[in-house]
């Protein structure tokens, strides 16, 4: 089973609708794939559960606001968690979801102050505790599925942080702007010190049965990209691709701005990837499912599927 965070501090860059449709088109491609919603705005999970069946089957109960309970009452024992997954239907595929909630934020707050205290003048064990928490969650169900997508918070909290740990690899989707750049700078900065700070909780545990862990930044996906006549980038996009490209960030296939993915709700449960525009009239629909195809091979690829 191999464990891909999507994430990006900047919000508003597409990074639920690269989760969704990296998730729909593995499992297109027969594979196992879980989605795990940990960004408290909940769009993962809304893009392919009804807001009304939501609020009636699974707010309740079947959330990462109700399976971090134990953690926010300093009970570091992990619950299963099969007994959050939810199975959903892409389509022709199945592909099983654990869903967010909207008072996950709070859910944060509580874990800080139960496991942590008020300060930043916390335990090393404790925050081994913490760090491994949902990464231990994620062995129980090892043998289900090939994938594993995690759509994280545009943040650096301690959910952020258990994610991370918990994954193998870590791919941004961003805008080729500035501001962009700088934000993606500082997120490789941010894990490199999270990984060092693990690595030194271990230490001054002197506790080995925790592995020390090796992230991987798989590379950059340049989302809501705009091009001129000719399908060439602007300028403006180019700059900043070719900087990212000088810094060695690896750079998958590009992909368009189009309102029908990143403005207009999509339709419950099937991803623009996996749908087939007919219309004469949708053709920049067409160009953009295509590239999002490309772009799922690439990411099979890269992942050695």
């Amino acid at each position: 089973m191999q464990i891909v965070s999507v994430i990006n501090y900047k919000g508003g860059v597409g990074k639920t609708t690269l989760t969704a449709n990296l998730g729909a088109y593995a499992a297109s491609k027969g594979k196992r794939v879980l989605l795990i919603d940990a960004d408290p705005q909940t769009q993962l999970t809304f893009n392919f559960i009804s807001l009304d069946d939501w609020k009636k089957l699974y707010s309740r109960g079947k959330t990462l606001r109700n399976f971090f309970k134990p953690l926010t009452k300093g009970n570091f024992k992990v619950a299963p968690l099969s007994e959050y997954i939810i199975p959903v239907h892409a389509g022709a595929y199945n592909i099983d979801i654990v869903s967010s909630h909207l008072e996950l934020i709070d859910t944060e707050m509580e874990i800080t102050a139960a496991t942590w205290g008020p300060t930043p003048d916390f335990s090393a064990a404790n925050s081994l505790r913490v760090f491994t928490y949902f990464l231990e969650a994620l062995d129980e169900v090892s043998e289900k599925y090939d994938l594993v997508i995690i759509d994280c918070p545009p943040n650096f909290s301690s959910i952020t942080k258990m994610m991370l740990l918990a994954s193998d690899y870590y791919i941004v989707p961003a805008k080729l702007d500035y501001l962009s750049k700088l934000g993606i700078d500082n997120l490789q900065d941010s894990i490199n010190r999270l990984l060092k700070y693990y690595d030194k909780c271990i230490e001054v545990t002197g506790n080995d049965t925790y592995a020390h862990l090796c992230l991987l930044n798989l590379g950059v996906v340049p989302m809501m990209v705009t091009y001129s006549k000719g399908d060439v980038l602007i300028n403006a996009n180019e700059e900043i691709l070719r900087e990212l490209e000088k810094e060695r960030y690896n750079i998958f296939p590009s992909i368009r701005n189009n309102s029908s993915v990143f403005a207009k709700k999509p339709e419950i449960g099937l991803p623009i990837v996996l749908t087939k525009p007919k219309s004469f009239f949708q053709a920049s629909q067409r160009k953009l499912v295509e590239e999002l195809k490309i772009l799922g091979g690439k990411f099979l690829e890269v992942l050695k599927f």
